[in-house]
């Protein structure tokens, strides 16, 4: 009997674990619009990163509205800025990203300062508000300098991000921001 009561109570707590960690935390930044040109706004800001001996491509996109969408993208189409163009393009990245909340997030910039603001996932679909700051090197680079709360290993790889221009830039209306 008394199995039973443990079992029964760690399902119970499990569950209520479960359904509460799918809610996301508040970002850390607020909403507001862009009017700066410390950084361009016309396309998508790219960094590198090597898997098993393979360079992958990230990308992050600033918009006017104080949004940012840093899009995930199939392993097979991260290798060349050419294929993260096509999927653009094609819309592809757009329609898996725009009902993906983890794919969004907020920026502010403040002089030669850039602070982000987007979800991380942790465990059991929980998530949790990251915060990252960096430093503006130029209109086209930035590079992230520190982390808070991004990720429950510590913390994420500092990253060096360079524009590249593009148009038509994905769609910035999404259901979460």
């Amino acid at each position: 009997m008394k199995i039973k009561s443990i079992i029964l109570f760690l399902i119970v707590l499990i569950s209520l674990g479960a359904s509460s960690c799918k809610k996301y935390k508040p970002l850390k930044l607020n909403k507001t619009p862009y009017l700066g040109i410390e950084l361009r706004t016309d396309g998508y800001y790219y960094y590198t990163w090597d898997s098993q001996g393979t360079t992958r491509y990230g990308i992050t996109v600033l918009y006017k509205d104080g949004t940012m969408l840093a899009p995930s993208i199939a392993s097979d189409k991260s290798t060349s800025l050419i294929d993260i163009d096509s999927e653009i393009s094609s819309g592809n990245l757009y329609r898996y990203n725009s009902e993906r909340q983890l794919s969004w997030g907020l920026f502010k910039i403040s002089n030669d300062s850039i602070q982000t603001s987007k979800w991380f996932p942790v465990f059991l679909g929980a998530s949790r508000a990251g915060l990252s700051k960096g430093v503006i090197l130029n209109d086209t680079t930035f590079e992230n300098t520190s982390y808070q709360d991004s990720h429950p290993a510590g913390g994420l790889p500092l990253q060096v991000f360079h524009f590249r221009q593009f148009a038509p830039k994905p769609d910035s209306t999404n259901g979460f921001l």
